[in-house]
């Protein structure tokens, strides 16, 4: 069992929770996707053989507002959602003492890693973005929303939030957070229906995911599963168009945990990247 430290700053009305893995000099910021934490998304990164060096590197696992000890009170979904989870990510960062960092997020948390580097790009040196999604349009969104019912999961995949969560718990958190995706949902089909003459209608998750990529400056590393069953690779491809100095790396028999399934393959292209990442300021 590996040691961690644990603790929570409030931050924003909320008492953010976060793990801390490692002794490294080098310091990253693993952002979960939803209701996600070090426990349910990260633990093939932390522990087992194909873990990170945690001499080399020391990794701040954040539990978003809303999720995981992060609470109470409830996620404040609406339209400034993901504005407080990077402004609760870069305080907690700053209560840490952490000037410069590398970010790795995935899924939810994918989104929040890239806003970081759009709101503070002077501190984060290199983002790792698993299975991000920027966009809405009329059916894209439609298969997370088809997941709400969590029996309908893999046992392996239940199991592992229930042990942080529980039955009850988690099926009420992940309404919530499907619910938030039917608001996006049918934000698109409002606009559809009021222009009709539009054929590619694309409803921005968050504004600036949208329009600011291209003020970025470290650089980022897109990793997508060709099979991901959630997520379509023209998110990928969208952003790399749009970042300056991005790379896009897929897996071609990966899904949306490609992090967890291709562990080792995952560990190896990071490793790389950051050492790339380096010299880059």
């Amino acid at each position: 069992m590996v040691e961690k430290e644990t603790g929570f700053v409030e931050i924003n009305g909320f008492p953010i929770h976060y793990d801390k893995f490692g002794t490294g000099n080098q310091p990253v910021l693993l952002i979960p996707g939803a209701i996600g934490t070090s426990f349910t998304d990260f633990m093939k990164q932390i522990e087992g053989p194909d873990a990170f060096d945690l001499k080399r590197f020391t990794f701040i696992v954040i539990e978003l507002p809303g999720w995981g000890r992060s609470r109470p009170p409830k996620r404040p979904y609406g339209i400034n959602v993901y504005d407080n989870d990077v402004d609760c990510a870069i305080k907690l960062m700053e209560h840490l003492n952490y000037r410069s960092y590398y970010v790795i997020g995935w899924s939810d948390g994918a989104k929040v890693a890239i806003l970081t580097g759009i709101f503070q790009p002077s501190r984060v040196l290199a983002i790792v973005a698993i299975g991000l999604f920027v966009y809405c349009t009329k059916t894209n969104i439609l298969p997370t929303i088809r997941t709400q019912k969590i029996d309908l999961w893999s046992p392996e995949l239940r199991n592992n939030y229930l042990e942080v969560y529980g039955s009850d718990q988690l099926q009420s958190l992940w309404d919530e957070h499907i619910n938030f995706c039917k608001d996006l949902h049918n934000k698109v089909g409002e606009y559809v229906n009021s222009r009709p003459d539009l054929k590619d209608v694309r409803i921005a998750v968050h504004e600036r995911l949208f329009t600011d990529l291209g003020k970025i400056r470290c650089p980022v590393l897109l990793v997508h599963g060709d099979r991901d069953p959630l997520i379509g690779l023209e998110q990928a491809i969208y952003c790399q168009e749009k970042i300056a100095n991005c790379q896009l790396k897929r897996f071609s028999d990966g899904s949306h945990n490609v992090h967890q399934t291709h562990s080792k393959q995952f560990h190896d292209l990071v490793i790389k990247f950051f050492s790339e990442s380096e010299d880059y300021f």
